[in-house]
């Protein structure tokens, strides 16, 4: 003699199990985005000091005549520099080393 099938057991188990991963994943969520306001605000708040920092050094000045920045171009300009200024290759093998030139991993 067979038992009858528990429809409650097949198929809403799974459902209200389903349901409480979603609602116990919901405080990570929030979690995260606050954390990434969080860093993207203080992102903004460095590069505006940074900014008026070096502007009060006159650094746009002396990064022409160091041949930093190529000639007409000011280093508040929000566009990427070219990829042929003296710093680019060293700034961005820095930043990300498995792109530098010698590297061998």
């Amino acid at each position: 003699m067979e038992q009858p099938l528990d429809w409650n057991t097949l198929f809403l188990d799974p459902i209200l199990a389903m349901a409480k991963s979603v609602v116990g994943f919901i405080p990570n969520l929030i979690s995260a985005l606050l954390v990434f306001a969080l860093g993207y605000l203080a992102a903004l708040l460095t590069r505006e000091l940074l900014r008026l920092f070096l502007k009060s050094l006159s650094f746009d000045r002396y990064s022409q005549q160091i041949q930093l920045l190529p000639s007409g171009r000011k280093a508040g300009n929000r566009s990427s520099p070219p990829a042929n200024t003296p710093l680019a290759w060293p700034i961005g093998s820095s930043f990300f080393p498995s792109f530098s030139l010698g590297s061998t991993s």
